[in-house]
């Protein structure tokens, strides 16, 4: 009911400023910008964000034991960066660095119960992460 009063007015040409820090909410919006310790970092509609966002492969990874995985996965050659989500982690992957069959027994060899390992579209989430986690590494710089 929210959303269809928010594209009822939308359509009938007001401008609409919505916060959230649902992802499935922002993907009705037609533009979002992504905000991070309190500066602009994207400004784009839901598809270009995705699309410029994460230019590596993306693998789901669903694990038997949870704890202490991102410490163990690491950043071995060719793992750009790792992020949870819920119970799975997210490996973006240089592009043609890893497949799913490589990343798999990567995974193992550094001691993690693998139940599937799944290549994945971007989410808006993905994309979030993704930009706050370069931004943090411009800032570091």
């Amino acid at each position: 009911m929210f959303w269809d009063l928010i594209q009822g007015m939308a359509a009938d040409g007001v401008t609409v400023l919505i916060t959230t820090h649902f992802m499935d909410e922002a993907e009705f919006c037609r533009r979002i910008g992504f905000i991070s310790g309190g500066e602009l970092i994207a400004l784009d509609t839901p598809s270009a964000l995705k699309r410029s966002a994460v230019q590596e492969d993306l693998f789901e990874l669903e694990l038997g034991h949870f704890q202490g995985a991102l410490e163990r996965l690491g950043r071995p050659d060719g793992v750009r960066a790792v992020s949870c989500f819920g119970p799975r982690l997210h490996v973006f992957c240089r592009r043609g660095a890893l497949n799913e069959s490589a990343l798999e027994a990567l995974a193992r060899s550094r001691g993690l119960q693998v139940r599937s390992v799944n290549r994945i579209e971007v989410s808006l989430e993905d994309a979030f992460v993704r930009l706050v986690q370069r931004h943090a590494e411009d800032e570091a710089a």
